[in-house]
Order: C-alpha cells, then structure tokens, then sequence
C-alpha cells in the first residue's frame, strides 16, 4: 500500500478548508478518523479517501511541525495523482490560509490485517491496542520495533486490522519486525490486487474502477459520508439530487452469459463496470443500471 497518497494539509484556515473540500463531518478531536467523498460542483465523485486531525510534532515524516490545525490525508495510489491535483485545485481557487504537503514518496504503509493482527503487533508497538484504547477509525504516533510510525485503526477488508504509516528509512526494519513475529501467527504477503478483492468483498469501492466521477454518492451507496450541514463543494448539486431521486443505481453482480438471455435483455440499459472480482461472496462484476431494472433484476436474483 506504499504507493497510496498521502498528504498534509495544515494551516490556520485547515479546518474551513477540509470543510469546503469533503462531504464528511471532519470537526472531530485530535486522533480520530473519518471517511469521506469529495466532489466535483456537479457533485460527482472526483474520489474517497480518509482525514485524520492531527497534532503538531517534533518535525519528522510521521510528526510534522506546523501551526493551526492539521490533518492526514490518506488516497487511493491508483488515484493519488489526481486527488493531489484536484485538492490543489480547490485549495488555490478558494484561496485558503493552509500548507499541503505531498508525503507520498516518503513514507511506506504496511497493513497489517487479519483476526490475528492484534495480538501480532501488541508485541512490537509500545501502545495499548485494546479496543478502548485504540477504537476503529482512529489514529497514534506509535513505536513498531522502536521506529516512529502513524498508525491508523481502520480496514478496507473488513477485518480487525492496522495500517502502519512508517518514514522511508525505518520501513525494511519494521517489516522485518513483523515479518519475523507474524510467523508464530500465520502471517502472509499480500499484494494490491488481493487487498483489492478483499476491498470488493467487503462492499468497498475503488475510485476510477467502480466508482467515476459521473457517479453521484447517492447511486453508489455513499450518502453516509455526506454531512447535512454546513457548505462544501457540490452540496448544492446533490441536495438536488436527493429532491428528484436518483436514476440509477450501482450493485454488484454475476457478469452474464449469453444464456442469461432475459437478463441481457432486461439489462441492455445497464453499464458495465470494471472492478476487483470477489470469488467469496460470488460477484464479479459491477454494473450501474438504470433505478427500475435495478428492483427487477433485484427480484430475480
């Protein structure tokens, strides 16, 4: 997951800004996490990512210094490039008092996942991670053999798990940490592309794949990451959006066969999308079909 974006944004005015830029309520204290869409003033779905409040540091890859307020900003890395340009964007036409600062080809994220992770890392970190101490969605300056990393409780499989954001420098030394301690625990490697089956199964989306930025949150099921007060961009295109109801919607389903005759004919409408298959929960595919086909091919399913 190294390759994933990773920003800073800090400033005096950081907090208007991630206000103005994200869907999410992003007024929470120090060390928590929330998912959000940010949108495009059609309100389309220009990506999804996670802001996490920060505070200042002694000035190192995991621990900025900086004045204000602070916040990390983690992305997809198949859409790092443009989430940089399109945050960038914004922060400089509003013309906001913050610092973004690009983190990506500096720090390495290892994720550590699984039912057993917990009791993996509890040996190497020099924090609690007990579920009071350390909730989902939630974030600690931790040591992990001795190195400073961000950690982040939080899990695009649907899993227990961590994602260690670790300085470039101290990444071979704590994977090699974990490696050697994930032994009495069954640990494996995992690839992108596996972490991105994972992510489908558990119902997640990734950005540029099954989820475009002609997708509203509505049609893909991201209403929840969008607050109902306050302002940001393309609040105003989706409150009418919500009045007049959407017309499609995305699912996942079975890719058809050319027997699936009454199916192809009562989906000739839909749009197939590319995504991550999911030989678990038996889907391969996601498609946007228009609202009505969607309840009837819902029935038959």
């Amino acid at each position: 997951m190294s390759y994933f974006s990773k920003l800073y944004l800090c400033g005096p005015e950081a907090q208007k800004a991630v206000d103005w830029l994200f869907t999410a309520n992003t007024h929470r204290p120090i060390g928590r996490t929330v998912y959000s869409c940010f949108l495009n003033s059609k309100a389309g779905v220009e990506g999804d990512l996670t802001v996490s409040a920060i505070e200042t540091g002694n000035g190192g890859q995991a621990d900025p210094i900086f004045k204000g307020r602070g916040f990390y900003i983690v992305a997809g890395g198949a859409s790092a490039a443009h989430t940089w340009a399109h945050i960038h964007t914004v922060l400089s036409h509003e013309d906001f008092k913050v610092a973004l600062t690009d983190l990506t080809d500096k720090m390495g994220i290892l994720s550590i996942q699984g039912p057993n992770s917990r009791s993996l890392l509890e040996n190497l970190v020099d924090t609690d991670l007990s579920e009071e101490a350390f909730p989902y969605s939630s974030t600690k300056l931790v040591r992990v053999a001795g190195k400073l990393c961000r950690a982040l409780r939080i899990s695009f499989v649907g899993e227990l798990g961590w994602e260690l954001h670790i300085p470039w420098d101290s990444c071979k030394h704590v994977y090699k940490a974990i490696w050697e301690q994930g032994k009495k625990h069954g640990l494996r490697n995992v690839g992108f592309r596996a972490l991105y089956s994972l992510s489908s199964e558990a119902g997640n989306h990734l950005w540029n794949m099954d989820l475009r930025m002609d997708d509203n949150p509505l049609e893909a099921g991201l209403e929840f990451t969008c607050r109902n007060h306050g302002e940001y961009l393309g609040k105003k295109a989706l409150d009418i959006i919500k009045k007049k109801g959407v017309n499609k919607r995305m699912d996942k389903i079975e890719r058809l066969s050319v027997q699936d005759s009454s199916l192809w004919c009562m989906t000739r409408n839909l749009m197939w999308v590319p995504a991550p298959r999911s030989p678990i929960v038996g889907r391969n595919g996601v498609a946007n079909f228009d609202q009505e086909k969607a309840d009837a091919l819902a029935e038959r399913s």
